[in-house]
């Protein structure tokens, strides 16, 4: 009986819209478990109804919840601080994940007009790779300022 307690309360963790789960994988087992009849279909019937009634109101909410808070969201000064520090280094170490192949290039045996060596088309590869994340990174960061500015104010 515990685990059917738990495992009805994971689904209610998720607000009403685990509810509406929970409503349906109740109603499903109903269906299953065996004989029908008339009033049993009417009850079914209104309890998916209900669920699907709560699933929309609460989608609903959430939706216009989200997009009518007109307030500006914003960090703390000190978080604005350390992400623009972040953002800073993560710039820095794009341009010095770049310049990689080029040093592998001239550290060959015959110099800059050498042959590269063994490995270098995999270390170009792994540099574009790092690169490229460390753009990710990057954009992230200043996303993240852009959409929460760092406030003067302390934050409560």
């Amino acid at each position: 009986m515990d685990k059917v307690v738990d495992g009805v309360d994971k689904f209610l963790n998720y607000g009403p819209l685990g509810f509406s789960a929970l409503i349906f994988v109740i109603v499903v087992i109903a269906l299953l478990a065996g004989r029908s009849n008339e009033n049993r279909d009417r009850m079914l019937r209104l309890i998916i109804w209900a669920g699907l009634f709560v699933y929309c109101v609460a989608a609903a909410l959430a939706f216009v919840s989200e997009y009518t808070d007109s307030r500006q969201k914003v960090i703390s000064a000190a978080l604005g601080t350390e992400l623009n520090q972040a953002a800073q280094q993560a710039q820095a170490a794009i341009g010095r994940i770049k310049t990689i192949p080029g040093m592998v290039s001239g550290s060959c045996s015959g110099g800059e007009s050498g042959v590269n060596p063994k490995n270098f088309n995999k270390v170009v590869a792994t540099a574009n790779d790092a690169a490229e994340s460390m753009v990710v990174v990057y954009g992230s960061l200043r996303s993240a300022l852009a959409y929460a500015p760092p406030s003067a104010e302390p934050i409560n």
